[in-house]
């Protein structure tokens, strides 16, 4: 589907602006949330390598307002993805 390329296309160029283009020298996170569901936080988010499984809306409002409230931020300036952690 056409509308879906432009869509990663568009997303890869915004991308670089961070990466590589006039906002590499600002505070920045890019996030990468796995399949989006409307289920209720868990509060088990993780930042995962490989393919994302899915993680509520709830939980990635989480971990974006930690990005910008917390001052001990542990991924300035990277592309963490993210997805539901399991419970213990």
């Amino acid at each position: 589907d056409k509308g879906d390329k432009d869509a990663f296309v568009d997303k890869n160029e915004q991308e670089a602006l961070f990466l590589s283009g006039n906002g590499k020298d600002l505070e920045w996170t890019v996030v990468r949330p796995g399949g989006l569901t409307l289920g209720p936080p868990t509060g088990t988010t993780k930042v995962i390598t490989g393919t994302a499984g899915s993680i509520s809306r709830a939980d990635v409002a989480n971990f974006c307002l930690d990005a910008v409230m917390d001052d001990s931020w542990g991924y300035l300036s990277q592309t963490p993805c993210i997805s539901a952690g399991m419970s213990d």
